[in-house]
């Protein structure tokens, strides 16, 4: 095994950069967001969740157990009955 340095480790701020959203704050308009500490409030205010660059997959609905025609006849049959 090798040494292990152990010590701080110092990393600079972000660049800043225009946000491609519009902020609340500003009626709608983009702001330069200039530090993590603004582009965190940013997104919290806005409630907005950063994402990677990893593809989004959709995911399958989950509607529930599956349910037969005859029970979903018996449930309106009844429903009917009630009138």
């Amino acid at each position: 095994m090798g040494a292990t340095a152990i010590g701080l480790q110092i990393i600079k701020d972000i660049e800043p950069y225009k946000a491609v959203a519009g902020d609340i704050a500003l009626k709608g308009k983009r702001p330069v967001i200039a530090s993590r500490q603004a582009h965190k409030e940013f997104l919290k205010r806005n409630r907005y969740v950063e994402v990677g660059n990893e593809p989004v997959r959709s995911k399958n609905p989950d509607y529930g157990p599956e349910v037969s025609g005859r029970e979903i006849k018996n449930v309106v049959d009844q429903l009917r009955s009630r009138h």
